[in-house]
C-alpha cells in the first residue's frame, strides 16, 4: 500500500513510565512508516518525559506536548487531535501495544470506504505475562461488511450494544479528523465512559464505524489503569446513562428493550453484591430493589435468588457463580 498519506497516532500520557517506552517501540515498528507519533504529557511526576525524550533522539517521528497543568484525560485526548498534523488520527492508550501491521490495517479500511468515519480493531487481553483472546460474543450477531470487518450505522449497532454494552475497544481508534469538529470532542459528563459517549454520539450523528476482525492491540490490564477502577466501582456504569438517552430518540424493538432491562438488572445486581461485601446496607438494599423493579428474574435462576434471598450472595459467591454486570 502506498504510504504517501500522514497519520498522527495520539497517546494521551499521566505517569504512564513503566509501559510508555514499550508502547511507543511498537508505534516505532510500525509497517506503515508515514506517521506522527505525538504524545500529550499531563503533568506526570514519573520519568515519562525522560522516556519520550529519550526516544525522539531515535526517531524523528515522534513529538512531544508537555500540559502545563494536569488537565482531565478528555482534554488531554481532545489536546492531540487539536494538535494532530495529518488528517487521519489514531488515540492509542500509553499502557498498550500494537501489533505491527495495526496502523497499516486501520488507513487501509479508511481509504477504502469514504462513507467510514472510525475504525477499531479486537485486542488480545494481557494480565502480567498471561495473554489471551476474548470470546467477543458480540460478534456472532454482527454480519461481516467485507471479508475482515463488520460496518454500520446506529441502527447496524443498536441492538448489540443493549445486549453487551460497549464493545468497541477504545485504545484502537483511528479517525478523520474532520469528524471531532462535527460531532465534537470528547468530555468528562460520563466518568470512566468518555469513550462510549463518543461512539455513541457519532453513531447519532450518522456516520459509520467499522471493527476490524483482527485482534491488533494487545491490551495490558494492571491495577493503575481506568478499566479496573471500573471493575471495583459501586454504581452502575454510566454506560447505560447513555444508553439510556439514545433509548428517548431512537425506536427500538419490546425484545431489545427487554434484553437490556435485564441487562442494567444484573448489573444493579453485581452493585448491590459489591455495597453487601462492603457492608454499605442502605446502597446494598438501594440497588437490589432497583434491580428487581428493572427486571424480576425467574425465581431458580442465580440473579432470581438473589433478588428474592439475598443471603445467597455468600453461598453464590463461594461457588463462583456472580457474574459481572
Amino acid at each position: 500500500m502506498a504510504q504517501d498519506i500522514l497519520v498522527t497516532v495520539g497517546i494521551p500520557n499521566y505517569n504512564g513510565a513503566r509501559y510508555l517506552e514499550e508502547v511507543l517501540v511498537s508505534l516505532m515498528k510500525q509497517t506503515y512508516k508515514n506517521l506522527e507519533i505525538l504524545v500529550s504529557d499531563n503533568c506526570s511526576t514519573d520519568n515519562s518525559v525522560a522516556i519520550v525524550e529519550k526516544l525522539q533522539r531515535q526517531d524523528k517521528r515522534i513529538r512531544l506536548l508537555k500540559n502545563k497543568e494536569n488537565k482531565e484525560f478528555a482534554e488531554n485526548c481532545n489536546r492531540l487531535i487539536r494538535a494532530a498534523k495529518a488528517d487521519y488520527v489514531a488515540l492509542y492508550h500509553a499502557d498498550d501495544v500494537y501489533e505491527p501491521e495495526m496502523v497499516a490495517t486501520e488507513i487501509a479500511k479508511l481509504l477504502k470506504y469514504p462513507e467510514l468515519a472510525g475504525v477499531f480493531t479486537l485486542m488480545k487481553i494481557k494480565r502480567g505475562e498471561q495473554l489471551k483472546q476474548p470470546k467477543n460474543l458480540f460478534l456472532a450477531e454482527l454480519p461481516l461488511y467485507d471479508e475482515d470487518m463488520v460496518m454500520g450505522d446506529l441502527q447496524f449497532y443498536l441492538p448489540t450494544l443493549l445486549k453487551y454494552n460497549n464493545f468497541f475497544i477504545c485504545p484502537s481508534f483511528m479517525a478523520r479528523k474532520k469528524l471531532w469538529p462535527e460531532v465534537g470532542f470528547f468530555t468528562e459528563k460520563y466518568a470512566l465512559n468518555q469513550d462510549t459517549e463518543m461512539w455513541i454520539n457519532i453513531l447519532l450523528h450518522g456516520y459509520k464505524l467499522g471493527i476490524i476482525m483482527k485482534p491488533l492491540t494487545i491490551y495490558r490490564m494492571h491495577s493503575g489503569q481506568g478499566s479496573c477502577l471500573y471493575e471495583t466501582a459501586v454504581t452502575i456504569p454510566t454506560s447505560f446513562a447513555i444508553l439510556d438517552q439514545v433509548l428517548e430518540k431512537v425506536e427500538v424493538t419490546a425484545a431489545d428493550r427487554l434484553v437490556y432491562q435485564k441487562k442494567k438488572a444484573k448489573a444493579a445486581l453485581s452493585v448491590a453484591y459489591k455495597c453487601w461485601l462492603r457492608g454499605d446496607q442502605e446502597f446494598y438494599l438501594k440497588n437490589l430493589q432497583w434491580s428487581r423493579n428493572l427486571y424480576k428474574y425467574s425465581f431458580f435462576s442465580s440473579c432470581g435468588l438473589l433478588q428474592r434471598v439475598p443471603f445467597l450472595f455468600q453461598v453464590l459467591k463461594f461457588f463462583g457463580k456472580i457474574k459481572k454486570g
